[in-house]
């Protein structure tokens, strides 16, 4: 046999260092793509989860906009925003007083303008909340302890969607008037028209008369407005008060309701557990005495299942616990808004920029309470729909 010589040379001799070297690349390029392909799927898990989320709060931000409250409430989280922002101390530093051309002052009449669409007629649903408040049973009126507690409720509940309906139909008549629907004068434009007109000296007497008649009419336009503006002012005193007080008796209510109820369901199961360690030492021994049913025949619930019921209960009452204190908070900020407004004591040293976080806080109370907690499901169009179920029933049919 012929053999070549290259069949009997010797391997090539590698320092250590190389073959390290050579080892370290392969498992590199073996590892390098899973680590960057789990790294994408990862960035893209993130960016799934994010697009969840932004699609959930467009979807609530959408349910709170189609609410007149929602869209007032932002409107009102503007309007005192603005009168925040434009005079606290951290801003306005050298604290000018900024004209009525101001931006920030703009925004605050554009918006405080705006508000009033947004409660057009809404005095209807007051009035139809003091009529229910009126007529329905007292366990519809909120946790009531007692008959008397009842009766206070609602008698609470009455004047504050009356007082309440006043308000807002005073303040529609405000907003009417302004926009001249009633209530008509001549305006300052006009009468400066008449003002400089030409006049001849023997038509100048009928023509100060006219215009001293136009005067006195304006005037008794604006007065008009005026006494609706203190009526609308003494309205929303009333019931902010009522509010206040109708609050304070609500979570007074359902502190004692959430104590009654861990009281009550502690009991239970301490009964549930040693009637079941009893049925359990019964059954052993052999008696053959049923301890799962109560003196009055009905089954002895288990004290797992008695836990979940209590947790169940306990978080309606803090659920409503905390929309009564929600309300509450708002109440206050307005109460402090509109005493400031009508310069009571104390209240009128208050900033500007004081009054504006009044708001603010109330606004973000409106806001959070107009908003919904769960995203709504998508709607379908009815020829999408109809389409869906003639594939199903298409394939269903071929399955068959």
């Amino acid at each position: 046999a012929k053999y070549s010589f290259n069949q009997y040379e010797m391997p090539e001799v590698r320092s250590e260092e190389v073959i390290e070297d050579e080892v370290r690349g392969v498992a590199v390029n073996k590892v390098l793509p899973g680590i960057i392909i789990r790294t994408a799927l990862r960035f893209f898990e993130r960016l799934k989860n994010f697009e969840k989320r932004i699609t959930r709060f467009v979807a609530k931000l959408i349910v709170l906009l189609s609410r007149s409250s929602g869209r007032d409430k932002l409107a009102a989280f503007f309007q005192y925003g603005s009168m925040f922002w434009g005079n606290q101390p951290f801003v306005n530093v050298s604290g000018i007083k900024d004209g009525p051309e101001a931006p920030w002052r703009l925004l605050e009449d554009s918006m405080s303008s705006g508000r009033k669409v947004f409660r057009l007629f809404k005095w209807v649903k007051e009035y139809e909340r003091a009529r229910l408040a009126l007529t329905v049973p007292d366990q519809y009126l909120g946790c009531v302890r007692t008959k008397a507690r009842a009766i206070v409720t609602r008698i609470l509940a009455i004047l504050m969607h009356g007082f309440a309906g006043g308000y807002y139909f005073v303040d529609n008549m405000i907003w009417a008037a302004q926009i001249g629907f009633i209530n008509r004068a001549a305006k300052a434009a006009d009468m400066k028209t008449l003002f400089q007109q030409k006049v001849p000296y023997e038509e100048y007497v009928s023509f100060q008369s006219q215009f001293i008649q136009i005067q006195h009419q304006r005037e008794l336009a604006q007065d008009r407005i005026d006494r609706w503006k203190d009526w609308k002012n003494w309205f929303s005193l009333q019931r902010l008060i009522f509010a206040i007080i109708h609050c304070l008796l609500q979570i007074d209510s359902l502190h004692t309701e959430r104590h009654r109820l861990e009281v009550r369901y502690a009991e239970r199961i301490a009964y549930s557990k040693a009637m079941a360690a009893a049925s359990a030492r019964s059954s052993a021994s052999g008696s053959g005495s049923d301890m799962s049913v109560s003196d009055d025949g009905l089954p002895i619930k288990e004290a797992e299942d008695l836990e979940i019921e209590r947790e169940g209960r306990l978080l309606d009452v803090r659920v409503a616990e905390f929309d009564t204190k929600r309300t509450l908070l708002a109440c206050i900020c307005n109460i402090a808004i509109l005493l400031n407004r009508l310069k009571f004591e104390y209240f009128k040293k208050v900033p500007l920029w004081g009054v504006g976080l009044f708001g603010v806080v109330a606004a973000l109370c409106g806001i959070h309470k107009n908003y919904p907690t769960k995203a709504p499901q998508a709607k379908v169009s009815k020829h999408l729909r109809d389409r869906s179920n003639s594939f199903e029933n298409r394939q269903k049919a071929k399955a068959t």
